[in-house]
């Protein structure tokens, strides 16, 4: 029971991140893109490591495993895209070093 109350608190949180995000990217003339994270969609959760990595996460603790599971266990990574308002969403693939895009 445990386990899914912490499930549904970390969901509840990204949500409310969520929204603040976009509630500042508005105010600032931009639209958000739906919150994505490694492993859903195409994705790949052998990003995982990379993000952390990129984010500096092991100096909050967090880190993944090698089967890419996160510790501690309810930690979440997420992405959330911005656009300038009325302009269309452009998808960039990113290759070995996340922090660099392909264009």
């Amino acid at each position: 029971m445990l386990d899914a109350v912490g499930s549904e608190a970390v969901e509840a949180l990204a949500d409310r991140i969520d929204a603040i995000v976009t509630k500042n990217a508005r105010a600032e003339g931009f639209s958000t893109v739906t919150r994505f994270s490694p492993g859903y969609g195409d994705w790949t959760v052998f990003d995982q490591g990379k993000l952390l990595k990129a984010l500096k996460a092991s100096k909050i603790g967090v880190r993944a495993t090698k089967s890419y599971i996160m510790v501690p266990e309810k930690s979440v990574t997420a992405c959330i895209g911005l656009v300038k308002s009325g302009d269309k969403p452009v998808r960039k693939v990113y290759e070995g070093n996340i922090s660099k895009a392909k264009k």
